[in-house]
């Protein structure tokens, strides 16, 4: 009974761990590209809901948090400058050299 040489190209091992952690890692590889929007962000959970408790539907419910605020925020800036158009106000200009 003989024993084998055997040859491992650490090299090409290296890099074929890396394009699978690359491929898991990609969402849209998972779950399909309906789950990001055009900006590569995770689309609402009303548009395509992750399954509870996993990173990515924490992040997912994070992100529709920030949209939420980012239409107040919107919408209160808008009245604010609606409402100083009709008071005739103007911003002040800044006088910081």
């Amino acid at each position: 009974m003989g024993i084998g040489i055997v040859n491992v190209d650490y090299y090409e091992l290296d890099r074929q761990i890396d394009v699978r952690i690359e491929q898991f890692c990609n969402v849209s590889n998972n779950y399909g590209s309906e789950v990001l929007d055009k900006d590569a962000r995770l689309v609402s959970s009303e548009v395509f809901d992750l399954q509870d408790n996993q990173l990515l539907s924490i992040i997912q419910r994070q992100q529709d948090q920030i949209n939420e605020l980012r239409e107040v925020i919107l919408a209160n800036a808008s009245m604010t400058l609606d409402m100083a158009d009709k008071l005739d106000m103007k911003p002040e200009e800044d006088k910081r050299e």
